[in-house]
């Protein structure tokens, strides 16, 4: 049988990691990565070292590793099943100049993988409520550049009389900068000033546009889906 999956030495960590899962951690891992939201990766590595129970830096580890799996899967158009296939077989060739006792240990790794085939090929098989939270974000990022972030600043700019000595009045300016993102990685922002009265203008259309969601709402009800609570937006 034809190898498909590069692994390298340090994989063996990674490997012997997953052989001391229990199939409940290992169902709970399932969960926890199968999530139909983008969350922060900072967020998911503490999710995984809570289920299992270790440092945050290994549960980092095994997330990339994870990762660089369903990466190298999807892209050959494989099955969970064959990932196993490939890491049992990676654990059963003997290293050039290995030690016998280090192929026995790879060996009793490669044991402990294959009695945990079905519940660990869940594992790195398709995730359906993953893939389709990345076909959204997919949709909702692109073709064209897409909002990725918003300051805004407020301030007050005088009024001078006719010889430049004297405040009259004062003038409220709003600045708002706009960031976005596009493909394939470009980053670009846009400054622009507004008035009072233009802020007001803006709200309008937002209500107005906020309307016409819900309309969509209630026309086609469960096709479009209630927005997702997002971090609040920063002012200054």
């Amino acid at each position: 049988m034809n190898r498909w999956l590069f692994l390298p030495n340090a994989a063996v960590k990674d490997l012997r990691f997953l052989s001391d899962l229990s199939d409940e951690v290992v169902e709970n891992l399932k969960e926890a990565l199968d999530s139909d939201t983008e969350a922060a990766p900072y967020a998911l590595f503490l999710r995984i070292a809570q289920i299992v129970s270790v440092a945050d830096q290994e549960a980092a580890s095994f997330f990339y590793f994870w990762e660089y799996v369903q990466d190298q899967r999807k892209e050959t158009r494989k099955s969970g099943a064959d990932v196993i296939n490939e890491f049992v077989s990676f654990l059963k060739t003997k290293p050039l100049g290995a030690e016998e006792s280090k192929a026995e240990k790879l060996a009793d790794i490669a044991k402990r993988i294959q009695d945990k085939r079905e519940v660990l090929a869940s594992l790195f098989g398709d995730l359906p409520n993953k893939e389709l939270a990345q076909k959204v974000k997919a949709l909702e990022t692109g073709p064209l550049p897409h909002f990725s972030g918003i300051r805004t600043f407020c301030d007050l700019r005088p009024v001078f009389d006719k010889a430049g000595l004297t405040i009259l009045d004062f003038v409220p300016t709003i600045i708002v900068r706009l960031r976005t993102h596009g493909f394939p990685d470009e980053h670009e922002e846009v400054i622009v000033q507004l008035s009072e009265n233009q802020l007001s203008s803006i709200e309008a259309e937002l209500r107005r546009l906020r309307g016409k969601l819900d309309i969509l709402r209630q026309r086609f009800p469960g096709l479009v889906p209630e927005q997702k609570k997002k971090s609040k937006t920063k002012g200054a």
